[in-house]
Parts: C-alpha cells; structure tokens; sequence
C-alpha cells in the first residue's frame, strides 16, 4: 500500500523536474536570438551611418568643385610675369607639358606676328622673352601679360592685329568645331594665313568637316598636357604647308 500512495507523488515531481528541464533549455535558446537580433541591429545602424557619412563627403566634394576646379585632378601652373597661375578646368583650361610647349615654342617663332587663341601658356614664354604675338582669351587672369585681350569663343570679333598666323587650342566639351569654325572665320576674315589647331583625335573628323573651307589635316603631332588629361589623343591640325 505505501508504495501505490508513492505512485502519485514520484509522477508529480517527475513533472515538475522536466518542467524545470525546460524552462532552462529554452531560456539561453531565448537569449540567443536576443543577441543576435541585438547584433543585426547594430550593423545596420552602421551601415546606415557609413552611408550616411559617404553621402556628406561626396556633398562636400561637390560644393567644393561647384566652388573651384571641375576635376579631381590636381591643376597645373604657368608663371606669367612671375605669378603663377594655376588651371581652370571648369573653363577645360589646361596648359601644354614641357615637350608639347618646347615644341610649340619653335613652331610660333617661325611667324613674326601670331595670333594665340586660348593658348596662355605659350603666350606667357612669349612675353617673358620680348616675342610679338597677341593673346584672346576668356581668362582675364591674364590680362598682366602685354598682349592679351579678352574673346569668347562663342562672340567672336575681330581684332586689329595684323597676324601672320593662327594658333588655337580650344576647349572641346563647351564649344562644338562649328562655332570655332566660326570664331576663327571672323578673326581672319579674307586673310588667309596659317592655321594650328589642337584638338581631340575621336573628333577630329568633326574638326576637319567643320573647317573644310580652311582645308585643314591631322599633322599626326601628337601634344600633351601637363596634367596628362586626354593623353595621346589630342594632335595638330593645320593648313600649313611649308
């Protein structure tokens, strides 16, 4: 009889250490998938603050190109009358490297009086050594230098200098070759003198169609900048024919 009264009890505390058994195998498990829930939610909230962080630096990045140069690249300087002015790539103002100017140099002063269309940095040699020439060009910054006057491009007009040639180094994004067509049409008027023209060889088709009524053809010269933009794709156009 005592041990069937026992029956009884022995089921209940049964029940109750299982019950015990698990609560406390179901409590880490809980806790486990707290942490981790924790723990996503942590990266998230980095991954928003790394974006969030990105996004203020390239806002940064671009009020300060909105406020200077157009390009990450680092601005090359011509000195002209001993300061130093640096390149403004949001105008696509970038200055020859050292062979290109050594070589452009010996090309100008084979004529006594030429005519410099956004070339500054040859102008500024020019200058410093006592050259004629005469500078057009939008940068004012120039204006120290003996011979400049300021032109557009896109308004062009003529000038009194009595130019025996022509050297143009234009920008290629902000000015289609008609309108430098059309520039260089109104500069020379019925002169017709020599024509050089640096200019982007994946366009050059364009350049030679628009200037047809200067005949002008690929030289195969290849010029550079002093930055290394556009390496190896800018080349001289001319009608000149020694």
């Amino acid at each position: 009889m005592p041990s069937h009264q026992c029956r009884p009890c022995t089921a209940v505390a049964l029940i109750t250490l299982l019950a015990g058994h698990a609560c406390s195998a179901w409590q880490p498990l809980h806790q486990r998938h707290h942490h981790t829930t924790m723990r996503a939610k942590r990266a998230k909230k980095v991954d928003r603050e790394a974006a969030w962080a990105e996004k203020k630096a390239r806002e940064a990045q671009d009020k300060k190109r909105r406020k200077g140069r157009a390009t990450d690249i680092a601005p090359a300087a011509v000195v002209a009358n001993g300061v130093p002015i640096p390149e403004d790539h949001r105008f696509e103002q970038f200055f020859y490297d050292a062979p290109t100017s050594a070589k452009m140099m010996r090309l100008v002063r084979r004529f006594e009086k030429p005519l410099l269309v956004c070339v500054p940095s040859i102008a500024a040699k020019l200058d410093s050594s006592g050259d004629d020439y005469l500078l057009l060009d939008r940068d004012e910054r120039f204006a120290t230098l003996r011979h400049y006057e300021p032109f557009d491009l896109r308004s062009p007009k003529s000038v009194s200098y009595d130019f025996d040639a022509l050297f143009l180094d234009p920008p290629f994004a902000n000015v289609t070759p008609a309108e430098l067509a059309e520039a260089v049409a109104e500069l020379c008027g019925d002169r017709q003198v020599p024509l050089f023209v640096g200019y982007n060889l994946q366009r050059g088709a364009e350049l030679v169609d628009a200037f047809a009524s200067f005949d002008l053809r690929d030289t195969g010269d290849v010029l550079g900048y002093a930055t290394g933009v556009m390496e190896g794709r800018i080349s001289l156009f001319t009608n000149w024919r020694p």
